[in-house]
């Protein structure tokens, strides 16, 4: 397999990177997280299910940018300029944080 360049939107550059087991994320230089890959438990944070090829934007509450970015198996953390940690994907044991054990496709803390 030959490398790829991953493309965000023009004028970002990424300044961390993160993989899960069949996803991935980028924080960019926005401030914005992007990811991308398989998405069947949300891990990509974008409300759905479907999975994509491309990144996608993980749009966090308010005007609230990341700082940080993670990724586990089926999950992506973000901590945030607010001092808050973000999390969404699959909960199935408790790791997204926030007391339900569930998938989520929304960002939770």
């Amino acid at each position: 397999m030959t490398p790829v360049v991953v493309s965000l939107p023009a004028g970002v550059t990424p300044v961390a990177v993160a993989a899960g087991v069949f996803h991935s994320v980028a924080l960019g230089s926005n401030g914005v997280v992007y990811d991308w890959g398989y998405n069947a438990f949300g891990q990509l944070g974008n409300s759905t299910y479907s999975d994509s090829s491309t990144p996608v934007a993980v749009t966090l509450p308010g005007s609230v940018s990341a700082t940080r970015i993670s990724a586990g198996q089926y999950m992506t953390e973000a901590l945030a300029s607010n001092g808050n940690v973000y999390t969404w994907g699959d909960g199935a044991y408790g790791e997204l944080g926030n007391g339900a054990p569930r998938p989520r496709t929304t960002r939770s803390r």
